[in-house]
């Protein structure tokens, strides 16, 4: 199996797993993401096994670093550029920032709107695989990485 097959296999798993926490949700059965979450890392652990030339060269560790560099770089401004909206979203409540009289319940964020967010993270860490990918398939044609590996 080459990388790249391998990295895009992975983020197909995630965003399978995100739609399994979905589902988990509306079905109020939490151990079927448990199930899928315990398999996805049976899965993860054999095909990482059967990655072909996972040791390469010089080149080849330059390419993936250059690759971790810029999908971390690219997928802190993604996860900034979500997070820091839904914060200033949560907390333009003032029941949120001052507590309430004390003769008043606390109005808590509805369950529903936390799930909303859980399900932004998770989606927000599939699509750094598929950043990952994209920044792999370009460093590898830019410094003339394994020909085989690009699909």
């Amino acid at each position: 199996m080459q990388k790249n097959t391998f990295y895009l296999l992975s983020g197909a798993v995630a965003l399978i797993l995100v739609f399994l926490f979905y589902i988990s949700v509306e079905l109020k059965k939490p151990w079927l993401v448990f199930v899928g979450i315990l398999l996805a890392v049976v899965l993860y652990l054999m095909c990482r096994k059967k990655i072909a030339g996972i040791a390469g060269d010089e080149r080849e560790m330059f390419i993936d670093m250059k690759t971790a560099s810029a999908t971390l770089k690219s997928a802190a401004v993604l996860y900034l550029a979500v997070n820091i909206p839904l914060a200033v979203y949560a907390f333009s409540f003032p029941q949120m920032i001052l507590p309430p009289p004390h003769h008043m319940p606390p109005v808590t964020v509805p369950l529903v709107t936390l799930g909303s967010v859980a399900l932004i993270e998770l989606i927000l860490l599939a699509v750094v695989l598929f950043i990952y990918v994209s920044f792999h398939v370009y460093y590898a044609k830019k410094y003339g990485g394994d020909i085989e590996d690009e699909e």
